[in-house]
């Protein structure tokens, strides 16, 4: 599975959470712990190989966010322009 759609299935696993979950008296708290539960499970459900990745997302001094945590995970998988190898000088 890609990361984009690793991704989409997230995105769809939070609104079944949003849809099954009681909401707690302060949206602030829910919306905190609503980002919490989806940043760990982003994390939890990678493939192996990206046990390295984890880990330093992991050991942020910060807890990150699901949406930062989404986007680091897609830059990771976002192609990277290949390098033009730079234009022979002419020689006189």
């Amino acid at each position: 599975m890609d990361m984009q759609s690793y991704v989409g299935k997230l995105d769809s696993l939070i609104a079944d959470f949003d849809a099954l979950m009681p909401f707690t008296d302060s949206a602030d708290k829910h919306a905190e712990q609503r980002g919490k539960f989806f940043m760990v499970l982003a994390l939890a459900g990678l493939p192996p190989e990206l046990d390295s990745v984890r880990n330093q997302i992991l050991s942020s001094a910060t807890v990150p966010s699901y949406d930062t945590v989404c986007e680091q995970l897609l830059r990771l998988s976002a192609p990277t322009p290949a390098a033009t190898p730079a234009a022979a000088s002419p020689t006189v």
